[in-house]
C-alpha cells in the first residue's frame, strides 16, 4: 500500500486466495482502482460478479473455484491491461 495523502491509501493487490469467504463479491471492490492484481479463487463467493471495468490498471483477475451465478462481465473485456483471467 502506499499513501497519495494522509486520507487516501491505495490498495494495488487484494490477495485473498483460499481463505474461505462466502456470500456475494461486493461492488466496493470496483471502486478499488488503484487494484493490478485479484485473487479470489479457492472460495465459497457466490451471486453475481460485480461490474469490475473501472479497474483500468487491473492485469490479472482469478475468481475460479467460487459459486458465481454468472459470467465474467464483459466490461472486462476493455481493460488493455488484463492478461490473466
Amino acid at each position: 500500500m502506499e499513501s497519495e495523502s494522509p486520507s487516501q491509501i491505495l490498495i494495488y493487490l487484494l490477495l485473498l486466495t483460499s481463505m474461505e469467504l462466502s456470500g456475494s463479491l461486493s461492488p466496493f471492490v470496483a471502486n478499488m482502482t488503484a487494484l493490478t492484481n485479484i485473487w479470489l479463487g479457492n472460495n465459497n463467493l457466490s451471486r453475481h460478479i460485480p461490474d469490475l471495468g473501472s479497474l483500468t490498471l487491473l492485469e490479472t483477475l482469478h475468481l475460479e473455484d467460487n459459486q458465481f451465478d454468472e459470467e465474467i462481465p464483459s466490461s472486462l473485456r476493455n481493460i488493455n491491461t488484463l492478461h490473466e483471467v
